[in-house]
């Protein structure tokens, strides 16, 4: 076996993440494993006090070597997880961004215990705790808590990434040639997911290992629910184009024409005119022109609205 089969590489990236970086440094840093552990920490040149913090750190393991990097200039998430990847060497790559942090002493030798039995599996991820204001509220994505393996059209065909991306174990063979799709996207987690998965199948493991952050300055969480599904339509027409399979672009076509149905029920709930017309001319058009209740309503919700603006007395 070869000195970097005998390797796990960590990559943390953060950006203004002060309050979050020590826990989450930590907690790599206390892991428990047979390999040798190399903790790269990408800071994309943060204006806050993450750097002064993260350079005051040092470890005593011997199994254990840390390494900071601090961007000159900002790069942006998808260019600094970019970097970060290309520079590991080992056989097995966890990310993890700097607002979350493991739980688990054990994450890495439980993931590569359970990736090496299971060769064909690209990535590996577990449950994770997620925590909002301190308190950590509920387990995603709990599953039926067995051991399963998940194939792209079945990660792509979800609300939302049931992986998330503090949890990942991926083997790095299957980080080459990252295309464009992935690194452009706003939901570049998830499209890295559908694109290892692709090439083989998701290892998912029903452990809490990891605390995924829900904060106001959270790629996500600072989204409102309309913006939020907004992105996840455009994940779901960059992704659709990637299955060649006829019944796979079909569940695609059903996940969007229900996601659209959802997001106009509540712009109509809130009687939210802009948002009411940017999705009723999405059902419209991937509704193969059928009328429905919904639309009824929405049209005469414009109407009125129409009326209000252009015919005050």
């Amino acid at each position: 076996m070869s000195n970097n089969n005998q390797l796990v590489e960590v990559c943390i990236i953060t950006y203004n993440q002060e309050q979050f970086i020590n826990e989450c440094l930590t907690s790599t840093l206390n892991q428990n494993t047979n390999r040798k552990v190399k903790i790269h920490v990408y800071d994309d040149a943060s204006s806050d006090q993450t750097f002064e913090r993260l350079k005051i750190v040092t470890t005593n393991s011997e199994k254990i070597s840390l390494k900071i990097n601090q961007n000159s200039h900002n790069l942006g998430v998808s260019a600094n997880f970019y970097q970060a990847v290309k520079q590991t060497e080992s056989e097995y790559i966890a990310i993890l961004e700097g607002d979350d942090y493991w739980i688990d002493p054990c994450k890495l030798k439980l993931q590569i215990k359970a990736m090496e039995e299971n060769p064909e599996a690209s990535f590996c991820f577990t449950d994770v705790a997620v925590e909002k204001n301190g308190n950590r509220e509920h387990i995603h994505p709990n599953l039926d808590g067995k051991t399963r393996l998940f194939n792209a059209i079945d990660l792509a065909d979800q609300t939302g990434s049931i992986a998330q991306t503090c949890t990942l174990l991926i083997r790095k063979k299957f980080l080459k040639d990252i295309p464009n799709w992935v690194l452009n996207s706003y939901t570049l987690d998830w499209c890295l997911q559908i694109f290892l998965a692709n090439q083989g199948p998701a290892l998912y493991i029903p452990q809490t290992t990891s605390v995924y952050r829900i904060h106001d300055q959270g790629v996500w969480s600072k989204l409102n629910p309309f913006e939020g599904w907004r992105k996840n339509h455009q994940f779901y027409k960059v992704i659709i184009k990637t299955f060649k399979d006829i019944k796979y672009k079909r569940r695609i076509r059903i996940r969007i024409i229900n996601q659209i149905t959802q997001a106009l029920e509540l712009a109509v709930v809130e009687y939210n005119s802009k948002e009411i017309q940017y999705w009723f001319k999405l059902k419209i058009l991937h509704n193969n022109l059928k009328i429905d209740s919904q639309i009824v309503q929405s049209l005469r919700l414009l109407l009125l609205s129409f009326k209000k603006k252009y015919f005050r007395h």
